[in-house]
C-alpha cells in the first residue's frame, strides 16, 4: 500500500501565515517557487518602518504607512516579507497566497 499524500493548509484570520506543504500540495501549485505570493498594508499600520527595514525590496514608507512597492513578492523575497509580518507590531501586513 502506497503513502497517502499530506495536504496541510491552514488559514484563518487569527493567523497571518499561510502553510501549503506536502506532495498535494505540490501537485496543486500551492508551495514554493511559482507560486505568487502578495502582500498588503492594512490601515492599521503605524509607520514604524520595521517592515520597511526587514523587506525594503518590497515594502516602503509612505507619506502616513508602509506601502507595498510590488505586485507579486519575488521568490527571493517570500522569506522576508513573511518575516516583516510575523514581526508588525500591529499586524497590520497580510501576506496573500
Amino acid at each position: 500500500m502506497g503513502k497517502p499524500e499530506l495536504l496541510f493548509v491552514l488559514i484563518g484570520s487569527s493567523c497571518p501565515t499561510h502553510l501549503y506543504a506536502g506532495p498535494a500540495a505540490r501537485r496543486f501549485g500551492r508551495q514554493g517557487k511559482g507560486f505568487a505570493m502578495k502582500a498588503r498594508i492594512e490601515d492599521t499600520c503605524t509607520a514604524c518602518g520595521l517592515c520597511c527595514d526587514t523587506c525594503p525590496d518590497v515594502f516602503e514608507m509612505g507619506d502616513d504607512m508602509a506601502t507595498v512597492i510590488v505586485g507579486e513578492v519575488p521568490d527571493e523575497y517570500r522569506e522576508l516579507a513573511q518575516q516583516a509580518a510575523d514581526e508588525c507590531p500591529v499586524e497590520a501586513i497580510v501576506i496573500e497566497p
